[in-house]
């Protein structure tokens, strides 16, 4: 791997220098192989190219969102919403090329510095307490440089890095536990006064936040469960949603910073539950509310969860490497959740249908693959042709062929049209529907 280097005069031959790893005591305070140093690191290969494809995204999705901005946006407020996503993608896509040209780190004999989104990060070799080993995560393996309490922040890397010689010469020192952040985090709690005028109170009431937010996962799991699973009212899981979300907001707000709202490599536990139910009624209301005009809903819904995650990955990758996989992976997740709340948003309120129909069922048909799907062939009616609709296994089962099915149609509490299939009430012979019953 090329690197680039801003080196004093005669330091090359320093540039193969061994790591040395002392069985232990206090991190070097200048690197053993100074005479290489001030030595830059930048990125290239796939690393290079994984910055720029993820720049390019950013680009990319501002072309879609203008298209959605010129063909899908009539009111004033979704203008400005498809604005706004244009203008926060075409900036966030520019300031990734644009940092394009800061290396990953550069590196001195008595210090590193890490360029960072808004400034850079200096960590002394004198304030660090040592290196981790290499560790898996999801967004690739990683050390960490861990620095003396209250002295630095830890500062976690890429293990490509490691094979530079040169970096891995500057690393020489005493190993580092690999979840220092964990162990800096209980550190921090245990000498809050806020939770606790002693050690002990402050880890019992450590503890408790544990207990609490257990019990509020499971509590909001079982939401999930009910939401994702049963076919409730949706007026009624609406309010189970909010519910977790604002217990949530309360458990965080209370604790004083005890309880976080997302998960990660510390000590205090986290309220991420509250987000379960948001998934799961996703994910109902793609396999149950059928669309009439996916267009209108789709451009809003998808683009506003892609920015999301495109600013909160902007800024959670401003001083690493980000993983290209990881990155699609997550937009896509973040885009298909957006879109399937929405669904749910937009037919939260029934009420009347705008038109209802009657309509033949003139075949039906079960298809096997990795999920079961129950068809039912339907003649054509209002705007849709005839041809194959899913529905659930009871109404399958409860349809004959030449019998007749009702379809409502709705306008949508975000004015993206929608239909329910269900049973005719046995009291409606076929043709006697009243009258706001359409025939098919």
């Amino acid at each position: 791997m090329r690197n680039t280097a801003a080196r004093s005069a005669g330091s090359k031959s320093a540039a193969s220098d061994e790591p040395t790893k002392p069985a232990g005591g206090a991190f070097p305070p200048t690197a053993p192989n100074a005479s290489a140093l001030p030595y830059a690191i930048r990125r290239t290969g796939l690393n290079l190219w994984g910055h720029v494809l993820f720049s390019v995204g950013f680009l990319a999705f501002a072309v879609f969102a203008t298209f959605a901005l010129v063909t899908g946006a009539q009111t004033l407020a979704a203008r400005a919403t498809m604005s706004a996503i244009v203008l926060v993608s075409l900036l966030a896509g520019a300031l990734r090329i644009w940092r394009l040209k800061d290396p990953e780190v550069v590196l001195y004999a008595d210090r590193l510095v890490r360029p960072g989104l808004f400034s850079a990060v200096a960590l002394n070799r004198a304030d660090i307490e040592g290196v981790s080993r290499t560790f898996k995560t999801r967004n690739g393996n990683l050390f960490t440089i861990v620095a003396r309490p209250e002295r630095g922040p830890n500062l976690s890397f890429n293990d490509w890095l490691r094979q530079d010689p040169v970096f891995a010469a500057w690393l020489a020192g005493p190993t580092a536990p690999t979840d220092p952040e964990r162990k800096a985090d209980m550190a921090r709690v245990l000498a809050d006064s806020r939770y606790g005028a002693t050690r002990t109170q402050r880890s019992r009431r450590l503890k408790l936040a544990r207990r609490v937010t257990l019990v509020f996962g499971i509590a909001c799991a079982v939401v999930a469960a009910a939401v994702g699973l049963l076919d409730l009212p949706r007026p009624l899981a609406l309010a189970a949603i909010a519910a977790c979300l604002v217990i949530a907001a309360i458990l965080v707000g209370v604790s004083r910073g005890l309880i976080v709202w997302r998960h990660g490599p510390w000590a205090r536990p986290s309220t991420m539950a509250a987000f379960f139910p948001v998934v799961a009624v996703a994910l109902h209301a793609w396999a149950t509310i059928h669309l009439l005009d996916r267009d209108a809903l789709a451009n809003g819904s998808i683009a506003v969860g892609l920015t999301v995650f495109l600013v909160v990955s902007q800024l959670r990758f401003a001083s690493s490497e980000p993983r290209l996989g990881y990155a699609i992976w997550m937009g896509a997740v973040s885009g298909l959740i957006a879109f399937g709340d929405g669904m749910f948003l937009n037919a939260v309120s029934t009420g009347h249908p705008e038109h209802a129909y009657a309509v033949r069922v003139w075949d039906k048909n079960v298809s096997h693959g990795r999920s079961v799907y129950y068809d039912l062939y339907l003649d054509a009616w209002g705007p849709m042709r005839a041809g194959a609709f899913s529905v659930p296994k009871r109404m399958f089962d409860a349809v004959h062929v030449g019998s007749k099915v009702c379809i409502d149609q709705y306008r949508g509490d975000l004015r993206s049209p929608w239909y329910d299939v269900r049973l005719c009430k046995p009291a409606q012979p076929p043709g006697t529907f009243p009258s706001r019953v359409e025939a098919g």
